[in-house]
């Protein structure tokens, strides 16, 4: 068990990334393809975390909501193929 940083945040990314583990669409298929390639299910899960926290960092920086069609068109090779959409603005 990893005891740094702060727990209630740390518990906090973990229930989302469990939730979003089971829907969210680019996140599940993240979790799914982590755990048909042998990974255990915690650590597939602790990945997951770390690629809402990545997401969340690059919302913070440029200003944009959340938005999977984004998502969706920088991860290609993991969802669909989907063409240039116009940028959502932040509210």
């Amino acid at each position: 068990m990893v005891s740094g940083g702060r727990t209630g945040v740390r518990n906090l990314l973990y229930m989302a990334a469990l939730v979003a583990s089971r829907h969210n669409k680019i996140i599940r298929e993240f979790y799914l393809r982590l755990r048909s390639s042998g990974k255990n299910g915690k650590v597939a899960l602790v990945a997951c975390v770390r690629k809402l926290v990545v997401i969340l960092n690059a919302m913070l920086k440029t200003k944009q909501p959340f938005c999977h069609l984004m998502l969706d068109r920088q991860n290609s090779r993991y969802g669909a193929n989907v063409g240039p959409q116009e940028r959502p603005k932040w509210e």
